[in-house]
């Protein structure tokens, strides 16, 4: 009896994966554009912010940890917060379509509001407030 080897897939067709999905949930659940910016999806440059974190959400940070190629973190992570779309109906009330930059000063507040056009920082605040954060250890600030 021959034995079955599965087909290693390769860093190319693991991001390919990655961006499909992506594109589907921004189309699906967040009608194709960033929050804050309301620029249209771009395959590259945007991500999924949580505004609530819940006991048993999928969050990137937690497959970072666990798979060394990014990659494969990032394929894993997407692929399991899909199916938690499905399941999980507040899931969309909870998370918002934003553009990296956006991401990046919601999370560390570097420089923040100052840097948007005033259009765009209402929009930002408005998240920024919404954000519940949670610290490494799971406490509150």
């Amino acid at each position: 009896m021959a034995e079955f080897k599965a087909k290693k897939i390769t860093i190319r067709e693991e991001w390919k994966e990655y961006y499909d999905v992506m594109e589907y949930l921004a189309e699906e659940y967040f009608n194709g554009e960033c929050y804050v910016t309301k620029q249209k999806y771009e395959r590259k440059g945007m991500g999924i912010h949580h505004l609530e974190e819940k006991d048993g959400d999928v969050l990137k940070r937690d497959y970072k940890k666990q798979y060394k190629r990014p990659s494969t973190a990032s394929l894993m992570y997407i692929r399991d917060l899909m199916k938690q779309f499905y399941t999980d109906p507040t899931l969309k009330d909870r998370t918002v379509l934003v553009k990296n930059i956006v991401h990046t000063r919601l999370d560390h507040k570097v420089y923040g509001v100052t840097k948007f056009p005033m259009d765009q920082r209402e929009r930002f605040v408005e998240i920024l407030m919404a954000t519940k954060m949670v610290g490494r250890k799971g406490r509150a600030k």
